[in-house]
């Protein structure tokens, strides 16, 4: 039997996305709009028989709502997305507007709260009712107060429609988005958040509408009054700790690494950890081959250069063609090929800390110097300045690398 659900704000963004992760697995959507009917034709069109556009309905006025909620009355749903919302930035603690926070609670807040508590008896058995929240609710706001105060009220009377819905057998969770490529964005979240966000990207609409559709459906019959955070990690950064960790990293680039490699002489030394299988290592670009021929020129002079290349089994073939390792590998003194299950299964510690790659190298005072290698692009090469202690602990685990190797009681090529 074909499955509906109800979205609210289907005409933009998130709303819309989810809609079509919907229709394109065979539901039915009633999904509304206020002022975006045009952007709903499309829709109308490819689905006639299973898309029905519901409005024009302003959630800011909870007139609006009460007619809204009568009509819907009529039907019956197998899940509701409350995602209609809206923000306003003049409700900062200088320019406080009433009008416009009441607003933006009225829609964020209070509509998607009267609907699911009016329509409940709407919601067949085992049905599902998904809110919107946002990760703005985690934290205080400078400005838009009434956004993140709307966000936050979400998320706790989501908790307590769940512990009420669920003896009828209707789950009800929330989601908190952040940073998503909608026309709500900030110029903000498209081009700061990416700094902060472990993922380095704002997400797409059709990321969150995949969480609802998990949400909706029977493979999370058992998840109820929880809220999904979907920010790429963001929330778990604490930006003090990323300064204090860059305070003691530099991120120079290939430039900065083939200047220090250039002034390495004899009687220093080299141990580099390629991890070829990130998709990074080994590309045939012109920062790359600068950096392999400085490591050739530094071992023409008498410095010691170790490298170890670390990838799965079924990409070894696959590599030993790669054509910069052709050109490069005859004229390395020490350059070995390792399968990361045999390194796995040899010496865990050491696979448990290569991560996508690290150079420690050791100047004539016997000093140790290091580089993480994220490998994300041409630029993004990290050096620790004054770690001695991450420095020391590499170190320890690559030197027992090589006397692995030295001994053979490790395979490679």
């Amino acid at each position: 039997m074909q499955k509906t659900i109800l979205i609210t704000g289907a005409s933009r963004g998130i709303g819309k996305a989810t809609a079509i992760k919907f229709l394109e697995n065979g539901w039915r959507v009633f999904g509304t709009f206020f002022k975006s009917k045009n952007n709903l034709q499309d829709l109308c069109k490819k689905y006639p028989n299973d898309f029905v556009a519901v409005g024009p309905y302003d959630f800011s006025n909870l007139k609006d709502t009460n007619k809204f909620v009568v009509a819907m009355s009529k039907h019956n749903f197998d899940a509701m997305f409350l995602n209609a919302g809206i923000f306003s930035e003049n409700d900062d603690f200088i320019n406080f507007d009433y009008a416009d926070f009441e607003s933006v609670m009225n829609c964020n807040f209070y509509s998607p709260m009267m609907t699911a508590i009016k329509l409940q008896n709407q919601i067949n058995v085992d049905g599902s009712i998904i809110l919107m929240s946002s990760n703005d609710s985690y934290s205080g706001s400078f400005a838009s107060i009434s956004y993140g105060a709307s966000k936050g009220a979400i998320a706790n009377v989501m908790k307590s429609l769940s512990v009420n819905f669920g003896k009828k057998r209707i789950r009800v969770n929330s989601i908190a988005p952040g940073a998503i490529d909608t026309d709500m964005n900030t110029p903000e979240q498209v081009n700061e958040s990416p700094k902060w966000t472990p993922l380095a990207r704002v997400a797409q609409a059709y990321e969150v509408a995949n969480v609802v559709y998990f949400l909706a459906g029977a493979e999370s019959s058992f998840v109820n009054g929880t809220n999904i955070t979907i920010d790429g990690g963001y929330g778990n950064v604490s930006i003090l700790l990323q300064k204090e960790m860059e305070s003691s990293r530099i991120y120079g680039g290939y430039k900065d690494l083939i200047n220090r490699y250039n002034k390495m002489s004899h009687g220093e030394a080299i141990y580099s950890i390629d991890v070829a299988d990130s998709g990074y290592a080994w590309q045939d670009t012109k920062n790359e081959k600068a950096y392999l021929d400085a490591c050739i020129a530094a071992q023409e002079r008498g410095v010691e250069v170790y490298r170890y290349i670390i990838l799965p089994d079924e990409k070894l073939k696959e590599f030993l063609k790669n054509k910069l390792y052709a050109k490069y590998q005859k004229k390395f003194a020490h350059c070995f090929v390792i399968s990361s299950e045999n390194l796995r299964k040899r010496l865990p510690d050491v696979y448990d800390i290569i991560g996508k790659g690290c150079d420690v190298y050791v100047d004539k005072e016997k000093n140790l110097h290091s580089f993480i290698d994220f490998y994300t692009d041409d630029n993004c090469v990290g050096v620790l300045t004054d770690s001695e202690k991450i420095t020391g602990h590499l170190y320890e685990k690559i030197l027992k690398l090589k006397n692995a190797v030295d001994k053979k009681q490790i395979d490679f090529i």
